[in-house]
């Protein structure tokens, strides 16, 4: 992941969101099943950013911003296999 090699997050959500195809959409929405959220603090929940609390928090916000939620829709309706659907309707669900 780009924080556990020291890179820069921002850049990397910048791009992400400007990112239309829907694969982009797709690996957020399957990100959006690690997000949690505990006594007022929303973070991605992976190992790997254990030691990396602020990316893991900055992360976990962006990814349930509204405006993702409707692109992820967006994306359910793109795609036809219907196992990247069932991905995008999770992610929906845990918006």
């Amino acid at each position: 992941m780009v924080v556990t090699a020291g890179g820069d997050i921002d850049r990397l959500l910048h791009n992400w969101a400007g990112a239309e195809d829907p694969a982009a959409a797709i690996h957020m929405a399957a990100l959006r099943e690690d997000v949690l959220e505990e006594r007022q603090k929303t973070y991605l929940h992976s190992p790997y950013l254990e030691s990396h609390e602020d990316a893991a928090k900055r992360v976990g916000e962006w990814l349930l911003q509204p405006n993702l939620t409707a692109r992820i829709e967006g994306a359910f309706f793109a795609v036809s296999d219907p196992r990247l659907q069932e991905i995008l309707s999770k992610g929906l669900r845990t918006a």
